[in-house]
């Protein structure tokens, strides 16, 4: 599920079939939501066509492992969740030990 950033208001119309834990991403498109199997084919996908640019940032994953929400309503709190930036070494962490080597 997609949220269009430029929004000053967000409605989930749609229902999401998640259990914990589950991931949200936040790169240029917004924020989208997966489960683990759907979070493995995205990392395959990355490693498919993975950049010659190390600074480049792939997108920002969080780990949602169990109940979350601002202390301060509105306020952004994000980085109170465990996060990554995902570039080209924790693509390689990824490669080389399985998506799970990232919070492990």
């Amino acid at each position: 599920m997609q949220f269009d950033m430029e929004q000053k208001e967000q409605t989930a119309i749609k229902s999401l079939d998640l259990s914990y834990p589950f991931w949200i991403t936040e790169d240029h498109n917004g924020f989208a939501f997966y489960s683990r199997a759907e979070l493995k084919a995205l990392f395959n996908s990355f490693l498919e066509s993975r950049l010659d640019n190390d600074d480049y940032c792939y997108t920002n994953l969080y780990m949602v492992d169990e109940d979350f929400r601002s202390n301060i309503p509105g306020k952004d709190s994000m980085g109170m969740l465990r996060h990554w930036h995902i570039e080209n070494y924790e693509l390689g962490v990824v490669e080389e030990s399985g998506i799970e080597a990232l919070w492990q």
